[in-house]
């Protein structure tokens, strides 16, 4: 089939669409086939020649328009239409007496008339009469003192001053006393008037009742067309604010609507050349390109002109080859990317003023732009480029151009914008306009990568702004925008920064120097740097947090941040942080060294430090073996958010006490460095938290309390320092498998409310313990609670049996040897005389003290029960019901829920 063209234009295009197409098909291959009603002779012929006659076919009918001759200052002759200066006197006259009567003449011209006065008469034009022509004033003087002064003109007409009085004072002429008598007065007095009169400059006048003193008094008459009411202040009257209409609307009083009087076409382009004349409105032109016959609706030989209004070419590609075409008149060109890079030949399309990069996803060019566009960004999904270049010299170095880019909800890798040379010139001003919520542009490339080549962004609108990356940038004026601006400038210019009133970051990555200039306005502001600065140095203002990462030491001396954020995988020192500045640590993190201003001075023994772990959906996670180093501080808060946290190595010189807060998981290695720790108190996590707290390298005294989850200790004895482990009713793990031979570390395992059900509960929800290599009974033990702890001991001979009062100290250990193999599950016929013998002659026990002990079969480490006692007399005697066999150990295996047997 041979293609067909169509020529389109604003008169036909209405007949063609109802008559000529079915539903969005323009154009066909056999065209259309219409009678013309106005081919017949004479249809619309007036018979006058002082009219032009045409016809226009309107739904199959002729419709004739007889228009006048326009002739301007002249008149049409009806003989023959043509225009003449006059066809009758009356063409001719010009309304003046006193030069006497026009007329025309058989040439169609006019001559002029003759003076109507005689010798000795003067021609009154204002009366249109001839009079005696005076000779003087006195002449003139009618005798009459309310006709003023009369006086003889130069034309020989008299003329009189008029009414001397003052009329607008009420003054009234009298001719009998030759004087202007004053007006008679009204009143005096409110009294001179009737009821609802009052006396105004001696008036009596109707008393004005207001019809309003504020909006609210004015109803809505319930008419959209005349606006809103409201009152006038002035006149205290009701008034409508008139058509709410723009120009070039029309409003419609039913429908409640401003209708547009130019409407809008909506042209689809087909796969045949199309040649297009959009008309007046806003129009809409969609075109595809997919590879297909039916979807390659862009075609060589295209023509589109959008005429009048402000029109939209819309382009749906999917198809890389795309082919040139003609587009006048069309002032905005959005393009939608699909499946392949798309690159477009816009060397033709004149009159674009906006581009726009519309929920594409995948690479879009547009090139040799003849005109420099208005840059649209609307969605994306952030890994794809738009590239706009314009044609040769549009942009030309150091010429001040200046580009507006309009981001819309927008997301993309890389902006590009280019000049079609080999100098690939851009502007020198990026203006860009954050709307439509969050925008990231990743990366901004323009001109040839000089200062003075989009070295300008100016940032405005009301929504977030992300540019990930300005490599040419010197000056960043965000300073009206009102969204939250996150910005990217580590390119080793010397920049100037200001920001606006949202929560803004400003990055610069290892190039920061007091060369700089920062000012972040108002709102919740953060500077995030990898630079080695001292801040004092520097104008930085309107910054509240200050993120820091990378091998560097940021002094913070003289300084009072909001907040110091650690993040980042290198070896990371802040320098002089204020007492009580919150401190936040996420990502993957190595070495962080906080120092706090002034917590070595002498005095300075209670100082606390705020640490919180995770932020922006991210945990905080320490390399295998890194710390994180606290020096001077007695107390440390670490509080879990956002995912496991992993804090590495603590060391903390001073640190007595480790609290640790938050709703999610936490590990940390607790370094003998922290040669002052004493508690580490996990009890305040909440939720789901678990604690995983490794003790096993501190070498003093130590209590560790855990989670009411399922919480991991580890913990290594030494020969010197005792442990205190407090679980909760969770399933808790006690990993004692660094113990050693000969020592005297005391484990103690104690129930949160120190009730036999609550000990009972810890250990059958499948707590462990596990025990090492080289266990033994002179070594570990788990024990708990009460009078009971401080009433038992160990004897002179390291062997940890009771056997005397004289023997007992308080160090809390509490085993026993039976001497004998235990049997399945413990059992042992000694057992309960053993234990009886040891501490119910000693205990003292008060009623409601719990005990969990170890019973080892003998010195060797291959077997251990573990047993739960709870105090149900206060005297010295244990009974059978006393005791509860808990689990039991056999070759140093761990004790599950499916070991324990309750008796």
């Amino acid at each position: 089939m041979q293609a067909t063209s169509r020529i389109w234009n604003k008169r036909r295009i209405a007949t063609a669409l109802i008559y000529c197409v079915p539903a969005l098909a323009l154009l066909v291959a056999t065209g259309c086939a219409v009678n013309d009603p106005c081919a017949a002779a004479n249809v619309c012929d007036d018979s006058d020649a002082c009219t032009t006659d045409t016809c226009e076919a309107v739904d199959g009918e002729a419709v004739c328009s007889n228009t006048s001759v326009d002739c301007a200052d002249q008149v049409c002759n009806p003989a023959d239409g043509e225009c003449v200066d006059c066809v009758s006197a009356a063409d001719c006259d010009d309304s003046a007496f006193c030069n006497g009567d026009e007329t025309c003449s058989a040439e169609n011209t006019c001559d002029a008339g003759t003076a109507p006065c005689a010798e000795g008469e003067s021609c009154d034009e204002e009366t249109d009469e001839c009079v005696d022509s005076c000779t003087d004033d006195a002449s003139c003087d009618d005798g009459l003192f309310c006709t003023g002064v009369e006086s003889c003109g130069s034309n020989g007409l008299c003329s009189a001053t008029g009414n001397p009085c003052d009329e607008a004072a009420g003054e009234t002429c009298n001719d009998e006393t030759d004087s202007c008598d004053a007006p008679a007065v009204d009143c005096t007095s409110n009294g001179d008037c009737e009821a609802d009169q009052e006396c105004i400059d001696n008036v009596c006048v109707d008393i004005v009742i207001p019809d309003c003193n504020s909006n609210g008094d004015c109803p809505d008459d319930g008419l959209f067309c005349n606006g809103t009411e409201s009152c006038n202040t002035n006149s205290f009257n009701c008034e409508s604010s008139g058509d709410p209409c723009a120009e070039g609307e029309t409003c419609n009083e039913a429908t409640d609507a401003c209708e547009n009087n130019n409407p809008a076409n909506n042209v689809v382009l087909t796969n045949l050349i199309d040649l297009i004349m959009s008309g007046p409105g806003d129009d809409t032109i969609t075109g595809t390109r997919d590879g297909t016959a039916d979807g390659n609706t862009i075609s060589i030989g295209d023509d589109i002109n959008g005429q009048g209004g402000m029109d939209r070419a819309n382009f749906i590609v999917t198809d890389d080859s795309v082919p040139s075409i003609d587009m006048n008149n069309v002032e905005e060109l959005y393009v939608r990317a699909l499946d392949n890079g798309i690159t477009i030949n816009c060397s033709n399309y004149n009159g674009v003023m906006a581009v726009a990069y519309n929920n594409g996803n995948d690479d879009l060019n547009l090139e040799e732009l003849p005109a420099i566009p208005e840059v649209h960004i609307i969605g994306g999904d952030g890994g794809d480029d738009f590239e706009v270049t314009v044609a040769d010299d549009l942009f030309n170095t150091g010429a001040g151009e200046s580009v507006t880019v309009v981001l819309d909800g927008a997301d993309l890798d890389t902006l590009e914008l280019w000049e079609e040379n080999d100098n690939n010139e851009g502007p020198e001003t990026i203006n860009i306009e954050g709307c439509g919520g969050d925008n990231v542009v990743d990366t901004i490339n323009s001109g040839d990568d000089s200062d003075d080549e989009g070295g300008t962004i100016n940032i405005t609108g009301p929504d977030n702004v992300t540019l990930g990356d300005l490599p040419n940038a010197s000056t960043v004026d965000g300073s009206t925008a009102t969204g939250n601006l996150d910005i990217d400038i580590d390119n080793g210019n010397d920049v100037t920064i200001t920001t606006g009133t949202g929560d803004d970051v400003v990055r610069t990555g290892t190039t920061l120097d007091d060369n700089d200039s920062i000012d972040t306005g108002t709102g919740n502001d953060r500077l995030a740097t990898s630079s080695a600065v001292t801040l004092e140095d520097m104008d930085i203002a309107g910054v509240e947090e200050y993120e820091i990462s990378g091998a560097v030491t940021v002094d913070f001396d003289n300084l009072t941040p909001g907040r110091v954020i650690f993040t980042g995988n290198n070896d990371t020192q802040a320098d002089n942080v204020a007492k009580n500045t919150p401190i936040t640590i996420f990502g993957a993190v190595d070495f962080c060294t906080l120092n706090i201003d002034g917590a070595g001075s002498v005095g300075s023994n209670n100082d606390v430090v705020n640490i919180t772990l995770g932020e922006d959906d991210t945990a905080c996670t320490f390399g295998a073996g890194e710390q994180l180093v606290v020096a001077e501080v007695e107390t440390l808060n670490i509080t879990s958010t956002v995912g496991a946290n992993n804090a590495g190595d603590l060391t903390a010189n001073k640190c007595a006490t480790l609290n640790v807060l938050g709703d999610e998981d936490f590990q940390i290695d607790v370094l003998a460095a922290s040669a002052a720790l004493t508690t580490v108190d996990a009890s305040g996590m909440t939720g789901d938290a678990e604690a995983n707290i490794d003790v096993s390298g501190v070498t003093q005294d130590t209590t560790i309390i855990g989670t009411d989850n399922d919480d991991t200790f580890a913990v290594n004895d030494n020969a010197t320092t005792d442990a205190t482990l407090v679980g909760g009713p969770g399933a808790d793990t006690m990993d004692l498998g660094g113990a050693t031979a000969n020592s005297i570390q005391i484990i103690a395992y104690l129930s949160v409310d120190d009730t036999a059900a609550a000990v009972t509960a810890n250990l059958t929800d499948a707590d462990q313990v596990g025990v090492g290599d080289e266990f033994d009974v002179s070594e570990d033990l788990v024990q708990i609670s009460g009078a009971l702890r401080t009433a038992l001991a160990t004897d002179n001979d390291g062997n940890n049996t009771a056997v005397g009062a004289a023997d007992l100290n308080v160090s809390g250990l509490f085993f026993f040897n039976v001497g004998a193999d235990l049997g399945a599950n413990g059992a042992n016929a000694d057992v309960f005389a053993t234990v009886n013998a040891a501490i119910g002659a000693l205990s003292n026990e008060t009623v409601g003290d719990v005990a969990v002990f170890a019973v080892l079969n003998s010195n060797a480490d291959d077997g251990m029960a573990v047993y739960l006692f709870t105090s149900a007399t206060a005297d010295s005697a244990v009974t059978q019901n006393e005791l509860q066999l808990m689990g039991y150990f056999d070759s140093d295996a761990a004790c599950t829920a499916a070991n324990i047997n309750l008796n």
